[in-house]
């Protein structure tokens, strides 16, 4: 192994380590700001692209974001 080499192993292993060490709590999601964020998503991605209902059929999309947002109670905290 060249030093170039091992001197990039030893950085990224070092930085990769500390790192988790500093990092602050994460508050979660409420399912209610998870279903808002989906929401804004859902509004924005058919305002803003053009081919939305190109390959995907509108009603699959909103059964879909549906889904998603209903299924992100599971990932939120309560």
């Amino acid at each position: 192994m060249n030093p170039t080499t091992r001197l990039f192993a030893f950085l990224f292993i070092c930085l990769t380590g500390f790192f988790p060490a500093f990092a602050q709590p994460v508050d979660s999601l409420t399912p209610g700001q998870a279903r808002a964020d989906i929401a804004f998503l859902k509004r924005k991605l058919d305002l803003l692209h053009p081919g939305m209902g190109f390959y995907t059929p509108a009603r699959a999309w909103n059964n879909s974001m549906t889904r998603y947002s209903t299924g992100l109670r599971l990932l939120c905290r309560t």
